[in-house]
């Protein structure tokens, strides 16, 4: 999907189908011409692990890859206070510091659904 803009939780829910975006009208000549496009293109400025959930088409086959092994390289968050809420991702997550806008991997005790999302997730869930 190449468009000008996309608001945060429509691209990030692209990512989680599987569907690429980017704001590069560049790339819509290249496929007109049937141009191989590297996946590069549509993971550049992303952190870590949200380039890995495009790389790997969503959030299914990423955490199949977690549990054959992969793990993600995060980058250190830094030396300064953390406010409570990085306190209890850090916790959750197993590391020493985290920072706002860092992508970790954390456990939860409560998990919550959108009554908009629920069918969806559940039937993707169910077929997975």
């Amino acid at each position: 999907m190449i468009a000008e803009s996309f608001e945060r939780i429509y691209r990030q829910n692209c990512h989680n189908l599987g569907i690429f975006t980017s704001t590069d009208f560049g790339l819509i000549d290249r496929i007109r011409r049937d141009e191989d496009i590297p996946l590069e293109e549509f993971t550049r400025g992303e952190d870590v692990l949200t380039a890995e959930l495009i790389r790997r088409g969503g959030p299914f086959r990423l955490t199949e890859a977690r549990r054959a092994g992969w793990r993600a390289r995060l980058t250190a968050a830094g030396q300064r206070p953390m406010t409570y809420a990085e306190k209890i991702v850090a916790r959750a997550s197993g590391r020493a510091e985290v920072t706002s806008g860092q992508s970790v991997f954390a456990r939860t005790v409560w998990r919550y659904a959108h009554e908009y999302v629920s069918p969806t997730s559940i039937s993707f869930l169910r077929r997975e």
